[in-house]
């Protein structure tokens, strides 16, 4: 009995392919690396800070209207209430302000200054007139320009700054407030230097200012009397009460109950 042996099997001779293909190779190749750039980007330049815009300067106003608007135009193009210009116009040197105005080609100054000039002028005008009334009130109700200057100079030497101060707030106000105060230095002085208070015209002597500030407790006092005297009359037409209402309103003004 014949026994037939297994051969392996063998690769045919020649060149074919193995039995396992290899692997299939990708499709897409992988990416290349990036490429450093040639030249480094630019860099963005930073924006410069913004410019704070140049303030405007703010004037007290001046109660003209025309002065307001001359300064308003002055702040409007750089000027400041300190400012060595409007210090010299402010004393009625219009110059400097001028120059300022013309070497700056600010438009409409020319019609700015005349404005400036006129208004300064009336403001000047106004305010001598209102200073003659005043002082014109203070040397009737003194007896007198050299009487007020003796009495001046005796508040000078014998009265605090404190007093000074109450007193010229009286005289600077004028109208019945400087006749009053007047009235109560004058018989301040009068009462030092012996003398008696001399009356203002058409003012009985009993209604005089007396040599002490008229407090509110002396006024009802006076008042009283006044209205006694006066026999049910109305008391208020007379010379005295408003005497004594002067008196009272500087005393009040002055900081006295």
């Amino acid at each position: 009995m014949t026994t037939e042996t297994e051969q392996p099997v063998t690769q045919p001779e020649g060149n074919t392919a193995p039995v396992t293909p290899p692997a299939t190779p990708p499709a897409t190749p992988p990416a290349a690396p990036p490429e450093a750039p040639a030249t480094p980007p630019a860099e963005t330049p930073e924006a410069p800070p913004a410019t704070k815009p140049e303030e405007i300067a703010e004037f007290e106003e001046t109660g003209d209207p025309a002065l307001d608007v001359s300064l308003m135009y002055a702040a409007q193009h750089g000027l400041k209430p300190d400012s060595p210009e409007i210090v010299a116009a402010r004393g009625g040197d219009f110059d400097k302000l001028e120059a300022y105005f013309k070497e700056r080609g600010s438009p409409g100054w020319q019609k700015q200054m005349a404005l400036a000039r006129g208004a300064y002028d009336r403001v000047v005008t106004e305010a001598k007139a209102a200073n003659e009334a005043k002082a014109k009130t203070i040397f009737n109700a003194a007896g007198g320009e050299e009487a007020w200057r003796k009495a001046a100079a005796f508040v000078a030497s014998t009265h605090t700054e404190e007093q000074r101060a109450q007193i010229n707030a009286a005289l600077t106000q004028g109208g019945l407030a400087a006749e009053a105060m007047t009235r109560m230095v004058m018989a301040n002085y009068h009462k030092s230097v012996g003398k008696p208070a001399k009356s203002p015209a058409g003012v009985p002597a009993s209604a005089s200012s007396s040599d002490v500030p008229l407090t509110a407790r002396e006024y009802g006092r006076k008042i009283e009397q006044l209205r006694i005297a006066n026999k049910g009359k109305d008391f208020r037409q007379t010379p005295e009460y408003k005497v004594l209402s002067q008196e009272r309103i500087a005393a009040r003004r002055a900081g006295i109950n």
